[in-house]
């Protein structure tokens, strides 16, 4: 007997000994203990008291059950990389895994910061040729359209070009047509073409190239920009 629960029972008249089954340990239980109001083992009292501790653990034990069931799905799923998986199509939308969907950050780019420091008006600066080769020509007949545009000098790289145009030109370029045929007289004694002049300002520039990744000034250069003068253009013989 270990506090009032009688662990085994006599059997027989050898005195054989059987385990209890569960029944019979509530049951002597039960009998072993004696009511604490009216001091008698077996009452409907201590009955009741038994039944209500028994529901108490019953509670207990299906809450713990509740618990485990619930808690080891969300720890397996936890435990589950997304990497780990798969690729798979639902209904035409594909999952990727976490290496799948990195984005790649894109390198950083320096930048060029344009400053005029002068300008100067520079009248009936030579374009292009808008004739054939060198000839002795008397006379041009032309009815022509072409586009004059600003230069720059020493030549400039694409990105230096772009950030010069976006930030001194003013005109950038327009149209020069003649819609109707005109003749323009020449010597025919020299060689001759015809060519196309227009009036520019000049603009003495200096660009400063900020480098990443502090941006510092890393290049500094200075170029002559002409930026053309709107429907200043004019057509001239140029003598070989």
């Amino acid at each position: 007997m270990w506090l009032g629960f009688p662990i085994i029972q006599r059997s027989g008249q050898w005195g054989k000994l059987r385990p209890i089954t569960g029944s019979d340990f509530f049951i002597n239980w039960f009998r072993n203990f004696s009511c604490p109001i009216c001091l008698q083992a077996g009452c409907k009292i201590q009955k009741e008291r038994v039944i209500i501790v028994m529901k108490k653990c019953f509670v207990l034990f299906l809450s713990f059950c509740i618990l485990v069931v619930f808690s080891v799905p969300a720890f397996a799923a936890d435990s589950i990389s997304r990497k780990d998986l798969p690729k798979y199509e639902i209904k035409g939308v594909q999952w990727q895994s976490e290496s799948d969907t990195k984005i790649t950050p894109k390198a950083a780019v320096g930048y060029w910061k344009c400053a005029n420091l002068s300008s100067t008006a520079v009248n009936e600066r030579f374009v292009d040729y808008v004739s054939s080769p060198w000839a002795y020509a008397d006379k041009y007949t032309i009815a022509e359209a072409k586009t004059i545009t600003f230069g720059i000098q020493p030549s400039a790289t694409a990105d230096l070009s772009s950030a010069i145009k976006a930030q001194v030109v003013v005109v950038a370029s327009y149209a020069f047509s003649k819609t109707t045929t005109i003749s323009i007289p020449a010597d025919p004694t020299r060689k001759n073409r015809l060519g196309l002049f227009s009036d520019f300002v000049q603009k003495y520039v200096k660009s400063e190239y900020y480098s990443p990744p502090n941006y510092t000034v890393t290049k500094t250069l200075y170029n002559y920009v002409y930026d053309p003068v709107r429907g200043s253009s004019t057509l001239k013989v140029v003598y070989y």
